[in-house]
């Protein structure tokens, strides 16, 4: 039975990263009206019509079925099954992103819904991705070690309480980044800067107004991330190297913010090709997706190991 659980949340951290892609996809393609205002049918049919739009929307929503399926049946076994209170808040986290999900979706569906609305539901995407991967973590943790995973001895307590903060502090921006990043999306601000990079329209400073201002700020965003991940890498990865998920989660975040920004300079660059752009813009997304995972996995160990009065 747990071997069969664990295969069961695999699915499911599989299926949200399908779950995620495919938002992205039918934002980049202006797919989102492809069934029209109509939920859960395609324009009133079961099978939409033979367009690109119908058929990427409904496809994303078929998707988003199945895994709010294999994210249910992963919740009730695991609470069924596993008395892991992280296992169980992990499981419950990822079904409770996944309806949230689902509704802000079925809002967008049936309402004029704002741009920053639509840079929510992304943002919530990333945190049911999360969970669902937490969970897969925690089961493979808890197969190798069968005591329990938040058991830690005082005088293995090490990570001090400004390194805790300092993870979470990374955390929260990182999540106010991907937010920017997906209102740039939705509002169509991308091209704000033109192809220019690291340049936005030739200037250094283009100004906080209209599309350029948006994808300025996302920009500045972007450049002041990789510094706080930095940080927390080198700090992570010098004075704990002895403890082996956070010296290999320090790793992570810092290839992982590299590419996050060499793939946005390609986004830029690929604009006005739009094949290309399509994929360029998933590439973008499954790297802050990789980022934003492993720090909620940092942040769970750190929190782990502080050090206990």
């Amino acid at each position: 039975m747990y071997v069969n659980i664990r295969r069961l949340a695999l699915a499911s951290c599989i299926g949200m990263l399908l779950v995620v892609l495919a938002g992205v996809v039918v934002t980049q393609t202006g797919s989102g009206e492809g069934c029209g205002d109509d939920w859960p049918l395609c324009e009133g049919k079961f099978v939409p019509d033979n367009t690109r739009e119908s058929i990427t929307e409904y496809s994303h929503r078929f998707v988003t079925g199945i895994e709010g399926i294999l994210v249910l049946l992963t919740t009730i076994f695991v609470f069924k099954s596993i008395k892991s209170f992280q296992a169980r808040f992990y499981a419950g986290s990822a079904l409770f992103f996944t309806i949230l999900q689902a509704i802000l979706g079925l809002l967008a569906v049936k309402n004029d819904t704002s741009e920053l609305v639509m840079a929510l539901h992304f943002g919530i995407s990333l945190l049911a991705f999360a969970s669902t991967l937490l969970l897969v973590l925690h089961l493979r943790e808890m197969s190798q070690q069968p005591t329990t995973w938040n058991q830690r001895d005082d005088k293995d307590r090490i990570v001090t309480m400004r390194f805790m903060y300092l993870v979470w502090g990374a955390l929260i921006y990182t999540y106010v980044v991907i937010y920017l990043g997906a209102y740039v999306r939705h509002s169509n601000a991308v091209s704000g800067c033109g192809d220019d990079w690291p340049l936005c329209n030739g200037q250094w400073f283009p100004g906080f107004t209209g599309e350029t201002g948006a994808a300025f700020i996302h920009r500045l965003g972007a450049i002041t991330l990789f510094f706080v991940i930095a940080i927390v890498a080198h700090i992570g990865y010098r004075h704990y190297y002895k403890i082996a998920s956070i010296r290999k989660s320090s790793i992570y975040i810092i290839v992982f913010i590299v590419v996050q920004i060499l793939s946005g300079a390609l986004l830029v660059k690929t604009l006005s090709f739009h094949q290309v752009y399509l994929f360029t813009s998933l590439l973008h997304s499954i790297f802050i997706t990789a980022l934003f995972s492993v720090l909620c996995y940092l942040s769970i160990q750190v929190w782990l190991w502080r050090k206990v009065k």
